[in-house]
């Protein structure tokens, strides 16, 4: 933490430590560990540098797709279908446009 904002100064450090924390959600903790001891290695403190290191330790465990993997052959739902037997259809007529077109100087039909 005090290498970012020494980089980055407050604000920008905390920006740079959600951007870390939020590799979280794709990445297992050991590789976003391994992420961030590989990119203070080579002393950056970029969140780029370390979800790419944080890949590479991914794929070395064989793990190329991190947490995505634990989730697969789930079966997915259709909202489309659920929301279309819920609404009602729509009566109300076409509004009319022809103010428009005398705006554009074209003809009614």
């Amino acid at each position: 933490m005090d290498a970012t904002r020494q980089a980055h100064g407050d604000a920008g450090g905390t920006r740079v430590l959600v951007e870390v924390l939020l590799l979280h959600r794709h990445l297992y903790r050991a590789d976003v560990l391994a992420g961030i001891s590989g990119a203070l290695s080579v002393g950056s403190t970029s969140p780029d540098v370390v979800a790419l290191e944080a890949r590479k330790a991914a794929d070395r465990r064989g793990a190329a797709s991190g947490l995505h993997d634990a989730h697969r052959g789930g079966r997915v739902v259709v909202l489309a279908k659920h929301r279309s037997a819920a609404v009602p259809a729509d009566e109300r007529p076409l509004p009319s446009v022809e103010k428009y077109d005398t705006l554009l100087g074209r003809e009614t039909s």
